[in-house]
């Protein structure tokens, strides 16, 4: 049996064709078998539960909690493997809870982390290529189109901004 917290989850079953083949050492092993995989199971058999909505916060809390959308090589197929998912239910629950595509949500999340970046003194000398790697761009040219796109703003107009407003302040 698979037991996790005291309930039945499942069976570990095998058979073979001699008579007895099973000993005490076998029974151990899929004894201790049972235990290592009894969270897994559970875990998986509860992830089959979960809505559509619970699935897509799962999918925001993974790019925010873990900050993954600072991987400049992240993709849709990365993220439904880590979930457990086709790319293609991915694509179809991003659609039904969010108005925006995957890369949208993505360099929305960027763009977020690169103007708390910008206000922050610690990056008022970072250079603008520095910082569009640090967040996940691959040139500093899909940064700027991005960050315009969302901020009305170029990068160094934003960061031109908050060192004027910095002074004013101060």
């Amino acid at each position: 049996p698979i037991i996790y917290k005291g309930k039945l989850i499942g069976v570990l079953d095998s058979e073979h064709s001699d008579y007895n083949f099973y000993n005490q050492t076998h029974i151990d092993l899929f004894q201790l078998a049972s235990c290592m995989l009894s969270s897994i199971i559970y875990d998986s058999q509860q992830k089959k539960n979960l809505s559509p909505h619970q699935r897509f916060k799962e999918f925001k809390s993974l790019l925010i909690d873990k900050e993954l959308f600072l991987q400049n090589d992240l993709n849709k197929k990365t993220i439904s493997n880590l979930l457990g998912l086709s790319s293609q239910y991915l694509s179809k629950i991003i659609s039904q809870f969010s108005d925006k595509s995957f890369p949208e949500i993505v360099n929305e999340l960027r763009i977020i982390k690169a103007k708390k970046l910008l206000i922050d003194r610690s990056f008022s000398t970072c250079s603008i290529s520095e910082l569009s790697y640090e967040i996940g761009f691959s040139s500093k040219s899909s940064f700027n189109r991005a960050f315009k796109k969302h901020t009305q703003l170029t990068p160094r107009e934003f960061k031109k901004f908050v060192l004027i407003f910095k002074k004013a302040k101060n």
